[in-house]
């Protein structure tokens, strides 16, 4: 067996990992989020996308939470917060989450993926790796 992954255990990771995964397109909005956080949510893709999500950012988060994702944005720099979101029973979990920068073969600007993360499930610097790793195979393989 070889070391590597395949696409579809990249996705299957993605899409199964006990981690809450989105992406945001140049745009600032979103236009994906993985199986685990739909199901955390309780909200169907359609709900979530572009703007959608915030709906369940607790309202005492909602200003800091949308002023750090834009001026890191704006910035293209990567990013951490910490915000409170609805579960799919109306309960709210506190979660740290971690902004990285998606980018074409030349550099450019695709977006940002956010990684949503207990203090105690991964650090910063050990998800950024992860990302720079899932977009190096991306780029290899053109997915």
């Amino acid at each position: 067996m070889k070391n590597e992954l395949s696409c579809e255990e990249y996705k299957l990771l993605v899409e199964k990992a006990p981690i809450m995964i989105w992406r945001s397109a140049v745009t600032m909005e979103c236009d994906y989020f993985n199986d685990t956080w739909l199901v955390f949510t309780g909200r169907s893709m359609e709900q979530e996308m572009g703007n959608g999500w915030a709906e369940g950012v607790h309202p005492e988060d909602f200003d800091l939470c949308l002023k750090i994702y834009t001026d890191h944005f704006k910035m293209r720099e990567i990013f951490e917060m910490e915000y409170r979101l609805r579960r799919f029973d109306g309960n709210i979990g506190e979660y740290l989450t971690g902004g990285f920068l998606t980018l074409t073969p030349r550099a450019i600007l695709k977006g940002y993926i956010q990684i949503h993360y207990s203090h105690h499930s991964i650090s910063p610097d050990c998800a950024e790796k992860e990302m720079k790793k899932i977009d190096k195979f991306k780029n290899e393989s053109g997915h």
